[in-house]
């Protein structure tokens, strides 16, 4: 199979509020919310050749966006362990532009700082 070039391109606003609570000298708590909106997206078939029979040149349609508005938000917790260390903890969830299922994202983070 050979393909053709492609390209895709999306221009988006987002607009969210960002916040921090210091709970104490070492523990600071972080909140995220809002909203992006699709301004511009390439809808590009992806085509090319193959050598299967009855698909020698093909071309698929990209993805429908179900979401053009697609709203977020996310928690976090950062805990210095020491003048030079952190660790963070991070949960959220955002709504995909392909489909109606909420996505969520769990990180662990650990910085040292030299």
């Amino acid at each position: 199979m050979t393909y053709e070039n492609h390209d895709a391109s999306m221009t988006a606003l987002a607009l969210g509020v960002d916040g921090q609570v210091t709970l104490s000298a070492a523990s600071l708590f972080r909140v995220a919310a809002g909203v992006e909106f699709d301004l511009h997206r390439s809808r590009n078939p992806l085509k090319g050749t193959s050598q299967v029979p009855g698909l020698y040149d093909f071309s698929i349609d990209a993805p429908s966006v179900v979401n053009e508005v697609r709203p977020y938000v996310s928690l976090g917790l950062s805990q210095a362990l020491s003048r030079r260390s952190t660790v963070t903890f991070d949960v959220g969830a955002r709504t995909s532009a392909y489909d109606d299922d909420p996505r969520s994202h769990v990180a662990v983070g650990y910085e040292i700082r030299f």
